[in-house]
This record gives structure tokens, sequence and C-alpha cells, in this order.
């Protein structure tokens, strides 16, 4: 399973779905370690999460017709959580200045820790983000994660908050929504931290950028907010 998953791109995306699901899954436990392991590729490879959640569409529905393991959509969303809560805060000072031995981080160790920790916050909101748009996840998961990042305000959590709204935004940023008045109360909270100079100037432009993209309709004239691009070929990759 880890196997393949490792070898997962667009260009082989087919032939490795069916090793995927001819390499013995047939339990729940399985689908909950191959999910674990999505998950943690995903928060990992930001280019491919698109890819990541169009395996999970795929997945289910051929769990779906071929093997009963579960509420597949079940298992999604208990990976959803225990990953966003997982990467939610960063490490404790204690914890984020230490290494395993107990000595001190120099500081090229402690900036990679933690750019470490906002790639893995990052990714798993991406990852979570297009989940939601593609009908994985119930949509009223996106108010509770949106209400959790806002609840005590940080860079740390406005920057991925910016990201999920603007992937997200286009999909449910629509009157018929059941939850959209809840959806108009973040945008609210959004536009006052970005004016909130007690934040970076990179988050509050951010979270500017949100907003400019929602009063345009959500078409994206601004290079910076292209949040929206679709999975990316290897070979794009490495042309950047």
């Amino acid at each position: 399973m880890k196997s393949v998953l490792n070898k997962l791109t667009i260009e082989k995306f087919d032939d490795l779905f069916r090793q995927l699901v001819d390499c013995g899954i047939s339990t729940e436990s399985h689908v909950r370690i191959m999910m674990a392991e999505v998950f943690e590729k995903a928060t990992m490879q930001h280019h491919f999460s698109e890819m990541y959640a169009t395996l999970c569409v795929q997945l289910s529905a051929w769990f779906a017709e071929y093997v009963k393991v579960g509420n597949f959509k079940r298992i999604l969303l208990d990976q959803c959580q225990a990953s966003f809560e997982a990467n939610l805060h960063p490490p404790a000072d204690a914890v984020l200045l230490k290494n395993k031995d107990g000595s001190d981080l120099d500081a090229s160790e402690l900036e990679e820790r933690k750019h470490l920790y906002k790639t893995r916050m990052l990714g798993n909101v991406r990852l979570v983000a297009q989940l939601l748009v593609k009908k994985m996840v119930a949509s009223k998961v996106l108010i509770s994660i949106a209400q959790e990042l806002i609840a005590e305000p940080s860079p740390s959590t406005l920057e991925p908050l910016a990201l999920m709204l603007s992937i997200t935004g286009p999909e449910f940023d629509v009157p018929t929504w059941s939850h959209h008045t809840a959806f108009k109360g973040v945008f609210a909270e959004v536009g006052k931290f970005a004016k909130d100079k007690e934040f970076p100037a990179r988050t509050r432009f951010l979270l500017q950028d949100v907003l400019d993209l929602r009063s345009d309709g959500w078409k994206d004239k601004k290079v910076a907010t292209k949040k929206l691009e679709g999975p990316k070929k290897l070979a794009d990759i490495s042309d950047k």
C-alpha cells in the first residue's frame, strides 16, 4: 500500500489506483491505515492535494461497489479531524526549541522545524478544502474548521484560513447554502483581522486578498491568490 502511494503521480494515476485497490485492502482497519498515509503525503506535497482528493473520491466509489469496509466517508471525516487537530497549533516552545536528546536547536534547525510545521498545516488545510469542494466531507465541516481557526487568531491560524476560504469560497459562498449565514460571519471576522495591525503585514495581505477575491465574484485576477490550480504533473513542478 505504502509503496504504491509513494509512486502516485498524475501521469501514473490510473495504473497505480488499480494496484492500490488490488493490494488486499479488505477491512476497515486497512482503510484507516491507508487514509492516514494519504493525509501524511498530502500535507507535504501541496502540488498534489487535488490529486489526493480525487483519489479519495475514486476510493469511495470503488469501496461502495466492490468491498464493504464500513462507512468510507466516516473514516475520511475521522482522519480529517485527527489530522487537523494534530496540526492546528505549533509545538510548544519547550518542544520546538529542543532536540529529542534535550539539546538546544541552533537557529537553522529551529527555522527548519517552524517551516515544517507550516508546511504540514497548510497542506492539511488544502487537502480538506479540496475534499469539501468534491463533496467528500459534509459542508458544515467548513464552518467548524473556520470557526476553530479564528477562535484564537494568529498568523499560524489565519494564513491557513485564507487558503481554505480561497479554495472553498467559489463553491460555498452562495445564498442557497444552508450554512451561508455562518459563512458570511467568518468573512466579517476576516475583514476585522485584515485591518488589525497587531498581525504581521503578510497575514493581513493574505486575508485582504481573499476579501478582494470574494468582491470580484471569486474570479481570480491576482497571480498571488490563484489557489484553484489543478493537480500538477511532475514536469510542471520541475520547470518552476
